[in-house]
């Protein structure tokens, strides 16, 4: 469970935080409520709407399962192919490669920032980016030139035959769960340039 960040109010309006001494303080806007939030030199952005944390969580969860049985379903079916006599994958080597390797970084980027924050000053990132942060939000980018091509194969397809649109169906669904991770990602600038003051 990560370290939950408790403010405490004070009299000019602005809260502190008794832990870390940090302070934070509402920004105003012309259209009524605060949309904006403080902490330090910090300023965040209130989300709303599709930004909101529930909805990502749940669209990350339909990204992990579809990842997990993509990464198994291939595992398995190239043990039967190698073992059982299994007919010949449908799906090529490159395409099937690219798609293994972009599932395997998304689950491996989720398990590894879900490690991070899970520490018991995960706040730490806030004050300057750790080398193991930036290589995993370096992650995001290299996910995401491998959805390029994937998008491609998604469309052509792997050929005629009830088991090549079942295919093409299948590595399509992935391919939308990649795509919805890197939007995750660019959402909330878990990227090299989110980096950049």
């Amino acid at each position: 469970v990560g370290h939950e960040l408790t403010f405490l109010p004070r009299a000019d309006g602005t809260w502190i935080n008794p832990d870390y001494q940090m302070k934070a303080a509402a920004i105003p806007s012309a259209q009524g409520p605060p949309m904006r939030l403080a902490i330090e030199a910090d300023v965040f952005d209130r989300v709303a709407g599709s930004n909101e944390w529930a909805i990502w969580s749940v669209a990350l969860g339909g990204v992990v399962l579809l990842c997990v049985v993509a990464l198994w379903t291939w595992i398995t079916g190239t043990l039967s192919r190698q073992f059982l006599g299994e007919p010949l994958a449908v799906v090529k080597f490159w395409p099937r490669f690219t798609a293994f390797v972009a599932a395997g970084l998304v689950l491996v980027f989720l398990i590894a920032m879900a490690s991070l924050l899970a520490q018991p000053a995960p706040l730490a990132v806030i004050h300057g980016p750790t080398p193991m942060l930036t290589a995993l939000v370096s992650m995001p980018v290299v996910i995401a030139a491998l959805a390029i091509p994937m998008m491609m194969w998604s469309v052509t397809g792997f050929g005629d035959g009830t088991r090549a649109r079942l295919a093409q169906a299948g590595y399509a669904a992935l391919t939308i769960a990649i795509l919805v991770f890197v939007a995750f990602a660019w959402q909330w600038s878990i990227h090299p340039f989110g980096l950049t003051p």
